[in-house]
């Protein structure tokens, strides 16, 4: 596996559309965030808040699971790997936000890592923005962030990463939404 990898069209623009078209329907559940990266902020920040729906999380899931699922094992079908465990699929929608802090401009939301223990992390972007995901070089937290690597959002785009890395998301400033689907899950290399 690489460091970091970049799928364009993981899926069929078909059901590229069909799955924005499911997120954005007026039945769909989002549920709101105080702090959509659920960690507490730190000084000289603010709150980002958002919206999410767990569609998986450590063996519960919900009608739009196998919905979504599909999008991991075509990733994992792709890269040769086969998954050990699925930790947990959410999908995440910021509003455009912009922030101008006294002490420092807004670029990025918390830096963060989604689980303690070895992890990947998929994103998949449900729509073109302009909120861009940050991955960082450091796997312990830190007062000051290097970038490792800066994402902007493509409709139907993955992006793989090991979990170890704080990463952080940015809320769109020209873009009216930003619609993610993050899987975070262990795998390894499947048997030829």
């Amino acid at each position: 596996m690489s460091d970091i990898t970049t799928i364009y069209n993981i899926i069929p623009k078909s059901q590229q559309n069909f799955l924005l078209d499911i997120v954005t329907n007026i039945d769909f559940d989002w549920h709101y965030l105080e702090e959509v990266t659920y960690e507490k902020t730190y000084e000289g920040r603010r709150s980002t808040h958002g919206f999410g729906n767990v569609l998986y999380n450590n063996g519960r899931t919900n009608q739009y699971t196998n919905v979504f699922y599909p999008i991991l094992l075509e990733y994992l079908s792709r890269e040769n790997l086969k998954l050990k465990e699925l930790y947990r699929m959410r999908l995440g929608f910021l509003l455009n936000t912009v922030y101008n802090l006294p002490s420092q401009p807004y670029m990025y939301n918390n830096p963060h890592i989604d689980f303690e223990y070895d992890h990947m992390v998929a994103l998949y972007y449900l729509n073109d923005c302009d909120g861009d995901t940050y991955i960082f070089n450091e796997t312990e937290k830190s007062s000051k962030y290097t970038i490792k690597q800066r994402i902007t959002p493509e409709k139907g785009k993955l992006i793989c990463f090991d979990g170890k890395h704080y990463h952080a998301s940015g809320c769109p400033k020209v873009f009216s939404q930003r619609l993610v689907l993050t899987m975070n899950f262990s795998c390894e290399k499947a048997n030829v």
